[in-house]
């Protein structure tokens, strides 16, 4: 049954956000076209213009899969989804996973699109993408390529951790005692969210034993608060990064995604 409702949302959402991904492409390559022309005085503004209409996909087709997943879930449409013969973690769980795979795609064609802008901009420049790139490879081959794929899966895990949070404070806030806020409760639930993971993040940086020694780059069985307390009392900067902030949306996603799952199968209330 997953599958048959992960199908249902590339049905229903799929074509929609295609579109908007088109439209995207259209304004970006309107800009391009006008970099293209090099006109100094034009091509900066067209430069930013392509830039910003491929990383506002990002935001636009994450905002429009959240606005969905309330209006099938509790909107109008929720009685009819709430009428399928399936358990809630399943209907959270396709609902989830289409946002997920909705937010890879557009990543990869902001990335695409990027990559695009590049090249317009070493040819308006009149040297060669490798030449332009070469500050970003020095400072690759400085860090490794460890850390940098270590980047690249954490920003997916956080995407994914976000995503189920977001979607389970929806529905912790669609609960028979909040929903008569309507959306306003999710709201409050982003803002609560926000500040929760702002607490555990500077929490589990200074606390938990495991840090980044700045100096060295070398990861370090230590925790940061003696580092970050003497750098307080001395004036200084802090020689050591804690590394516990990259747990936070993970946990986050356990705790909210649960509360979510349970809100979504015990006290669902459309009224």
């Amino acid at each position: 049954m997953l599958r048959t409702l992960f199908a249902e949302e590339i049905r229903f959402l799929a074509p929609i956000q295609l579109k908007m991904l088109g439209i995207f492409t259209v304004i970006g390559l309107v800009f391009l076209g006008v970099m293209l022309l090099d006109l100094p005085i034009l091509n900066t503004f067209a430069l930013l213009g392509v830039v910003v209409a491929f990383l506002l996909a990002i935001p636009v087709v994450l905002v429009h899969t959240a606005a969905e997943y309330w209006q099938s879930m509790y909107g109008e449409r929720g009685y009819l989804t709430m009428s399928i013969p399936v358990r809630g973690r399943t209907l959270y769980a396709a609902k989830v996973i289409y946002a997920f795979a909705a937010g890879l795609v557009t990543m990869c064609f902001t990335a695409v699109g990027l990559l695009v802008a590049a090249w317009a901009a070493a040819r308006a420049q009149g040297v060669s993408v490798g030449e332009l790139f070469q500050p970003l490879h020095d400072m690759l081959s400085l860090v490794g390529i460890g850390w940098v794929v270590g980047f690249f899966v954490y920003m997916i895990v956080e995407l994914a951790c976000v995503i189920v949070c977001v979607a389970a404070t929806m529905s912790i806030g669609a609960r028979g005692r909040w929903n008569h806020f309507g959306f306003g409760a999710p709201v409050i639930g982003f803002v609560v969210l926000y500040l929760a993971a702002q607490f555990l993040s500077l929490l589990l940086l200074l606390t938990v034993p495991v840090s980044l020694e700045l100096a060295s780059g070398d990861i370090v069985n230590a925790w940061m608060l003696p580092d970050f307390i003497e750098a307080v009392r001395t004036g200084g900067d802090p020689t050591r990064l804690g590394l516990g902030f990259v747990a936070v949306w993970p946990l986050l996603a356990v705790v909210v995604g649960t509360w979510g799952v349970r809100s979504i199968e015990r006290h669902t209330s459309l009224r």
